[in-house]
């Protein structure tokens, strides 16, 4: 019987232990972003000056093409490396100067020269497969933090998914969006279930942005409070 009694009151202290976890955390779930602007002030935080003319990339030097031509799988190529001096050799064309252009603007320099030599209007897609040098970062509460490559025009949510997702414990309506613009940094908050949902625009992420998705300490308690259910289920049958 001392046994059973020692049990139990060891399971009440662990009890007693979650409940104060959970209240702590409640307590304590203030925002590390509280000084950062929110909604429409966050957009514009963040919005570097002539940002509509940046969201489409440019080709650099050790970038990783894939060029397709429609119906001609001897001009269609699944990587094309650009050199270091930013230029890439395509079939009956010879040497394109691809650095600083962007991929739109790649089609267009292959098909005219082409259709100068080879075809009639052909049909050129050009991505870019790997960007050298160009990350943004995404740590906090996501599945798989870490930096990734930067290929082309992101959203927020584009963003999270490359990262796994948020996680179970994650504070959806603190996620932070830090960005250099002209040598300052800026940050602006972000909610991403109401981006989900449509309510709100899905921000653009560019390379060199950091996002950080927020923990929420309540979700967390809860969590463990849950975690020791068997426990307290059997407290209670005894």
């Amino acid at each position: 019987m001392n046994a059973v009694i020692e049990w139990a009151g060891t399971h009440r202290r662990a009890l007693q232990a979650a409940a104060l976890a959970l209240a702590v955390a409640g307590c304590t779930n203030t925002s590390v972003s509280e000084d950062l602007p929110r909604g429409a002030a966050a957009y514009a935080a963040i919005q570097p000056p002539g940002a509509e003319a940046v969201t489409e990339y440019r080709i650099k030097p050790f970038d990783i093409l894939t060029i397709s031509t429609f119906n001609e799988p001897g001009l269609t190529f699944a990587k094309i490396p650009i050199d270091a001096v930013g230029q890439f050799s395509f079939p009956f064309i010879g040497r394109v100067d691809a650095a600083g252009l962007s991929p739109h603007q790649i089609e267009m320099e292959i098909k005219q020269r082409l259709d100068a030599r080879y075809t009639q209007n052909a049909q050129v897609t050009v991505f870019v497969a790997s960007a050298s040098g160009l990350l943004f970062t995404v740590e906090g509460d996501v599945k798989k933090p870490g930096a990734f490559e930067y290929t082309g025009e992101t959203t927020l949510l584009q963003t999270l998914a490359r990262a796994g997702s948020p996680t179970e414990t994650a504070k959806l309506s603190e996620v932070v969006v830090f960005r250099v613009i002209d040598g300052q940094r800026y940050g602006g908050v972000f909610n991403a279930q109401d981006i989900r949902e449509g309510r709100v625009d899905d921000p653009i992420i560019f390379p060199g942005d950091t996002v950080v998705v927020g923990y929420s300490a309540i979700k967390s308690g809860w969590r463990e409070f849950l975690s020791i259910g068997p426990i307290v289920n059997a407290f209670t049958r005894f």
